[in-house]
This record gives structure tokens, C-alpha cells and sequence, in this order.
């Protein structure tokens, strides 16, 4: 059960993905995919997932969709996130501020409980760095409302799409 989970959370991301490329493809150099990790409260937990951020579809808003798994606290936890986020002072690329939410996806399995799956809304917060060729560095915070995990911090790397 747990293995059918993760693959079928795992297809949807990518199909999402996928889908968003053209669109991805004419926006600004801010967009991308890539990496992230760190970690989750309520459960506890060590969190590794990808993250995109695709757009502008009316500067400086994007749609940053997520799916991350976490791992501890006797949950395996896979979390799939639908943000809107807003960068502010877009024009000094080198360090870029952001905020948004969404709703998000929680589905955890554990071989002591029942699965379950769950939704909620995400806040999310966090500041850009600037790299080399248009790829960042970010550091972001996320607080969740309702049955999904309630706060999580990560750092990520955002590839640039041309």
C-alpha cells in the first residue's frame, strides 16, 4: 500500500511538471525545478522532496507546486503542494523575498496505524538567493492549517529553465 501511494503521488507531480514546461519555457529566468530537504513538526520528521516555480503569470506571482516525503516519528508522510506564491523586490534579483499558500495533499501511511490521507491549507514563506546561470538557492518555512503537518523548514536549489 505504501509503495502504490508514493508512486501514484509521485506520477501526479510529474504529470504536473510535464504540463507546465511550455509554460515554464517563455516566462522570466526566476522559474525552475529542483531539490529541497530539511525538516517537519507534528509529525517529526527528516523531509526530502522537489519543488518548481514556474511563470510569471502576472509578475511577480507564480504557482509553485511541491511533493515531499517525510520520514520518522513511526509515519512515512508523502505531502503534495499547490502554492501561489508572490516575490517581493523581484527587481534585486540577488535576494528575492516571497510569501504564499495552497492547498496541500497529506497521505500518511505507517505500518502501526491506518493510512489516511488528509488536506489542508500551507503558508509559506522564504527568501531566494541568486546562483550562477539563473539557478537559487531558497530557504523557506511553511505553516500548515488543518490535519497536515504543522510547520516545516527546508532549503532547496531551483535549476533555472530556459
Amino acid at each position: 500500500m505504501k509503495r502504490t501511494l508514493f508512486l501514484v503521488v509521485g506520477a501526479i507531480f510529474l504529470m504536473f511538471i510535464c504540463a507546465s514546461g511550455t509554460l515554464a519555457q517563455s516566462a522570466s529566468s526566476r522559474h525552475g525545478i529542483g531539490p529541497y530537504m530539511g525538516f517537519a513538526s507534528d509529525p517529526d520528521q527528516f523531509v526530502i522532496g522537489g519543488q518548481g516555480v514556474f511563470g510569471p503569470y502576472a509578475s511577480p506571482v507564480h504557482i509553485s507546486p511541491s511533493l515531499d516525503i517525510g520520514f520518522g516519528d513511526n509515519w512515512d508522510v508523502a505531502t503534495l503542494n499547490l502554492d501561489i506564491t508572490y516575490d517581493f523586490f523581484p527587481r534585486n534579483y540577488n535576494t528575492v523575498f516571497f510569501a504564499g499558500a495552497g492547498p496541500t495533499m497529506a497521505f500518511y501511511s505507517s505500518d502501526r496505524f491506518d493510512d489516511q490521507s488528509e488536506a489542508g491549507l500551507s503558508l509559506i514563506g522564504g527568501v531566494k538567493f541568486a546562483g550562477e546561470r539563473g539557478n537559487s538557492f531558497n530557504l523557506a518555512a511553511r505553516i500548515g492549517v488543518g490535519d497536515i503537518p504543522d510547520i516545516k523548514f527546508t532549503a532547496g536549489y531551483l535549476f533555472a529553465m530556459r
